[in-house]
């Protein structure tokens, strides 16, 4: 599924994940996160940066199985 984060005055800057957008919506790919990541982090209590993170590295994990 198509994995979006919407937000207002959050940006993400991360080592491996530094995906930041000037009108503030971050498309993150396709990959199989299974909600969209402020609900992820609301629920959670991670924040939007390690939510990017994990689902970040999730997709690096798949492309890397899928190269083997």
């Amino acid at each position: 599924m198509q994995f979006y984060i919407n937000f207002i005055t959050q940006e993400i800057h991360t080592e491996n994940c530094n995906y930041n957008s000037p009108v503030n919506q971050i498309f993150l790919g396709t990959f199989d996160c299974p909600l969209p990541a402020i609900t992820v982090a609301k629920n959670t209590g991670y924040s939007y940066t390690q939510v990017c993170e994990y689902c970040c590295s999730h997709m690096l994990n798949k492309v890397a199985e899928e190269e083997e």
